[in-house]
């Protein structure tokens, strides 16, 4: 078997001994030149490229986004509106590119009472807690009434009916517990 196919007989290629460009070694030069030349007048064409033709669909160009901008309005103006401020004391300009890490961070206040105030609000306030003596006078008052409501579904047990009044009771019971 030849060590350079596969079961079937198929070859074997090892893409990391075939170079892409078999021409030359160095790299293509002109191609960068013709990209520097299309950066440097971006700006300054007046009309849009030759639209390209589609091979699918003989004879239509495709449309091509126009870069016009439309009429420059107030709006516009008062945007981004820098004039008058120390070039020390603005964020950036369009030439040099900047983080926001690079801004002036803010200074934070603690000591403001109306902030504070504000975040007293969100926070849950204490329980009234009860004493010993008004807690046993409410445990035997929602035992008593158990009891008398225990009473009553083994009366309606006895009779033959649905004993259900223990269950009514469960909201009061678990609202007692929970507190």
């Amino acid at each position: 078997m030849d060590s350079y196919r596969d079961e079937e007989g198929e070859p074997i290629m090892d893409y990391d001994d075939i170079q892409s460009d078999p021409g030359s070694p160095e790299p293509r030069q002109d191609l960068l030149d013709d990209v520097e030349d299309d950066v440097d007048d971006w700006g300054q064409r007046d009309r849009s490229q030759t639209p390209v033709y589609d091979t699918d669909k003989v004879g239509k160009p495709r449309k091509r986004l126009n870069d016009q901008e439309g009429v420059r309005t107030m709006d516009d103006d008062d945007f981004i509106d820098d004039t008058g401020v120390d070039p020390a004391d603005r964020y950036g300009s369009d030439n040099e590119a900047r983080s926001p890490s690079h801004a002036p961070q803010a200074e934070e206040d603690d000591e403001d009472p109306e902030i504070k105030e504000l975040f007293k609000m969100g926070k849950k306030k204490k329980k009234n807690e009860k004493s010993p003596a008004e807690i046993s006078l409410l445990v035997e008052n929602v035992m008593a009434e158990l009891e008398v409501t225990a009473e009553e579904d083994a009366e309606l047990n006895r009779q033959g009916k649905p004993a259900i009044n223990k269950l009514k009771k469960l909201p009061l019971l678990t609202e007692v517990l929970s507190k």
